[in-house]
């Protein structure tokens, strides 16, 4: 119903509008996630602009346009959940430390099923992390560790015994000249 509306009138190339387009678009409060990353990377990858101009147009921090750009790297499926708010950016943050894609999902699924809060989905990775390098380490363990542990012991170092077909290796770090004069010591007693 109005007869007048306050406008500004720019002369620009297409690139030039398409990028004021997608500035414009991103400082809207409406957008999620997963589609001010497209955006951003859009102006990264067609227009050649780093991620602090960015930051300088769109008024925030370049780390912000680090993180949400980083949403990218998950699965579709993963990047769908964010989409429609079935999952948090934080949710995301953390998932995104999964090197794992297949991981990625499930621990996204197990998010949404258990209505994990950022903090919890935190703690379910960490005690998982913990439980697998405990597990790599029981499965690496041999007749050989204790002899390794007791090595290390005496020398005072890293000692690290290998097996090979005929015999094996027993490699005995040092970290600087002085500690190898001591290990030397301990072994020509």
């Amino acid at each position: 119903g109005l007869e007048t509306v306050q406008a500004v009138v720019r002369n620009c190339s297409d690139e030039e509008s398409i990028l004021l387009a997608l500035v414009e678009n991103l400082q809207r409060e409406d957008l999620n996630p997963m589609e001010m990353a497209r955006a951003y990377h859009r102006m990264m990858n067609e227009f050649g602009l780093t991620q602090d101009i960015i930051a300088q147009r769109v008024g925030c921090e370049r780390s912000s346009i680090a993180n949400i750009v980083r949403l990218l790297n998950l699965p579709s499926d993963v990047q769908e959940l964010i989409e429609t708010n079935q999952l948090s950016t934080g949710h995301a943050k953390v998932i995104l430390g999964i090197s794992n894609s297949s991981e990625q999902q499930r621990v996204a699924h197990l998010v949404i099923s258990r209505n994990l809060s950022v903090r919890e989905t935190e703690k379910v990775l960490e005690s998982t992390i913990i439980t697998r390098k405990r597990s790599t380490k029981e499965l690496r363990r041999s007749p050989l560790s204790d002899v390794e542990e007791r090595l290390q012991k005496r020398l005072g170092t890293k000692v690290t015994i290998l097996n090979g077909r005929r015999g094996g290796k027993v490699i005995i770090h040092y970290f600087s000249p002085a500690e190898l004069d001591g290990i030397l010591e301990s072994i020509l007693q």
